[in-house]
């Protein structure tokens, strides 16, 4: 805003396809790199695809990228904390009829960390995470193919409720809650597990959200 939203910098050699990027306390800047090289929508190099996790400085430094096992999970949509823990949601680019886990966390060191569920309950997520964001306690992410969300203890990474909602779309956290939108108009918001409200607006949401 310092410069009337002008472009002040380009930054690249990262990877191929950064997908959203979020600003760290600290300064740091987070971007989610799909790792996907298409011609218009389809895909060119699904076998060779490498997507990342990539920290960089304030001046656009690399100074950490961390990789998932599967590099056929596209890692997307990305959230914090307030703090320190990164969470990122993936699109899953490989066998149909496999369901990895959609969403992880980082919390600054070591690996990602996958958060939990059984295979059949990633199923429905129909192998892709539109929006993701985290409370002291929960993570919440939501899929408009599944037409469903997701909520994940923090402390243990175990899935406490999963929750139809048709073409589920963007999640931000006010005032310590969860709200939810989706493509028809309908707004949630969810405190805790099993602990919701909506209502009907007369916007269709798209999943990129943010708390202004």
């Amino acid at each position: 805003m310092t410069h009337h939203y002008q472009k002040v910098a380009e930054w690249s050699g990262f990877g191929i396809g950064p997908h959203e990027v979020i600003l760290m306390a600290d300064g740091r800047l987070v971007v989610g790199v799909g790792g996907v090289h298409t011609f218009g929508r389809e895909p060119l190099n699904l076998e060779s695809m490498q997507p990342s996790l990539t920290y960089l400085s304030a001046q656009g430094e690399v100074l950490e990228q961390i990789t998932l096992p599967d590099r056929h999970l596209s890692i997307r949509h990305l959230a914090h904390d307030g703090d320190n823990t990164v969470l990122c949601g993936q699109q899953y680019r490989g066998q149909p009829d496999d369901y990895p886990p959609l969403v992880a966390m980082h919390t600054g060191t070591g690996p990602l960390k996958p958060l939990q569920a059984e295979p059949e309950q990633w199923a429905r997520f129909n192998h892709y995470i539109a929006s993701i964001a985290a409370t002291d306690e929960w993570i919440l992410a939501t899929s408009p193919p599944g037409n469903c969300y997701g909520i994940w203890s923090k402390a243990t990474g175990e899935l406490v409720e999963l929750a139809a909602l048709a073409d589920a779309s963007g999640v931000v956290v006010r005032h310590g809650a969860f709200q939810i939108s989706s493509g028809s108009g309908k707004i949630i918001l969810q405190s805790a597990p099993e602990l919701s409200q909506s209502h009907m607006s007369n916007v269709m949401w798209d999943n990129h959200w943010s708390a202004i």
